[in-house]
């Protein structure tokens, strides 16, 4: 699973925190992954069919509003400033990621379950994390 490719490892990662074996067989938690976490490495992730695929970033276009990543395999993942939001590069980069990851949808989904509206103009917003976490497992 960490094979190297276009000069970096490839990783596996499992945002549910689990453990990440890799080619030899060491594990290595979540946390301790994204310390050696590197954008020039590759990326295995599992397509809806189930087929674990691996890819990694041959192009990164940022075009105020949007972040346009273009992936090895041919594909595109775009991530885009909506309503009065400030155009930030480097969210946009982590969302394309995410995005190619984990599926558009599940990160919309995702965002939505942790991320009230009124987060975006209170001062201060408080969210009940186990509600949070109950609705993300519906």
């Amino acid at each position: 699973m960490f094979d190297k490719i276009n000069e970096g490892c490839t990783y596996s990662i499992d945002l549910s925190g689990m453990a990440v074996p890799n080619k030899n067989n060491i594990v290595y938690s979540f946390k301790n992954l994204m310390k050696y976490f590197r954008f020039s490495g590759g990326f295995n992730y599992l397509e809806k069919d189930g087929v674990v695929k691996s890819v990694y970033i041959k192009d990164v276009i940022y075009s105020n509003p949007a972040t346009i990543v273009m992936w090895s395999d041919g594909t595109k993942t775009v991530s885009k400033v909506h309503g009065e939001d400030g155009y930030n590069p480097e969210v946009g980069l982590i969302l394309c990621v995410l995005k190619k990851l984990q599926g558009s949808t599940h990160i919309r989904d995702l965002l939505h379950t942790w991320v009230p509206e009124n987060a975006y103009t209170d001062k201060f917003v408080s969210i009940n994390t186990s509600e949070a976490r109950k609705r993300e497992k519906e």
